[in-house]
């Protein structure tokens, strides 16, 4: 059999994509709202796929809580709603917890899965992790939503 050359894929290539309507177009890899659209131009990158969705009204937004102090030893709640009804079934979240100093915890870190439009992590504070200002960052794989808030953590 002959071997097909994967050349074609070594340089960017630009595609311009006409939707059948308007609109609103996500980027889902570079986790961004691209606007409402009928053409749009992308471009690809050499073995780098692009993942976008539609959807013809714009997806709700997304909304976190934190409590304005927590204990260390104690669990923090970390809350997130939309403001709507999401249409994916089960739409996934990045949670990120940062420390004092600005690096991620990443044993607090990770991926949420919600479950209707609202939800819950609980994130279970260290007796020995740092006291001060931590932030709470939550991302909206779909859309690129993100949403931080900070907490004192005594």
């Amino acid at each position: 059999p002959e071997f097909k050359s994967n050349r074609r894929f070594e340089k960017p290539c630009t595609v311009r994509l006409v939707l059948p309507l308007e609109l609103y177009v996500y980027d889902v890899r570079g986790g961004s709202a691209l606007g409402r659209k009928r053409e749009l131009s992308v471009t690809v990158e050499p073995y780098e796929p692009r993942i976008l969705a539609f959807s013809a009204t714009p997806l709700p937004r997304l909304h976190l809580s934190v409590p304005p102090a927590a204990n260390r030893g104690e669990r923090l709640t970390v809350g997130f709603a939309y403001q709507g009804d999401h249409p994916a079934a089960s739409p996934v979240l990045h949670l990120e917890v940062l420390d004092p100093s600005g690096q991620v915890a990443g044993q607090y870190s990770g991926n949420v899965v919600v479950t209707g439009n609202s939800g819950s992590q609980l994130v279970p504070l260290a007796l020995n992790d740092a006291a001060g200002r931590w932030t709470v960052k939550v991302k909206d794989v779909l859309t690129g939503q993100v949403e931080s808030a900070t907490v004192e953590v005594r």
